[in-house]
């Protein structure tokens, strides 16, 4: 905090690295990490055969899709 009063150019290049940062979180970003969490829940509880889901697709390597995850785990409620 010190530096950013005091320094020259402190407080601007922290505003900049702060808006860089900013960058890197949408909120497409935070609900496909959410959807692709909801998505390894789904298999995990497929492998173990704790929820009535074992009857849907397999999860491929592929970005979360999220009409599909959101069918699972509206099936997996359902079930």
């Amino acid at each position: 905090m010190e530096e950013a009063l005091y320094r020259e150019g402190a407080r601007d290049t922290l505003i900049k690295r702060g808006n860089e940062h900013l960058r890197k979180f949408t909120w497409t970003r935070s609900a496909e990490c959410l959807l692709a969490m909801f998505d390894d829940v789904l298999e995990e509880n497929d492998r173990r055969g704790k929820a009535p889901v074992h009857t849907l697709p397999a999860r491929r390597r592929r970005p979360a899709a999220p009409a599909r995850i959101a069918a699972r785990v509206a099936d997996s409620f359902a079930g």
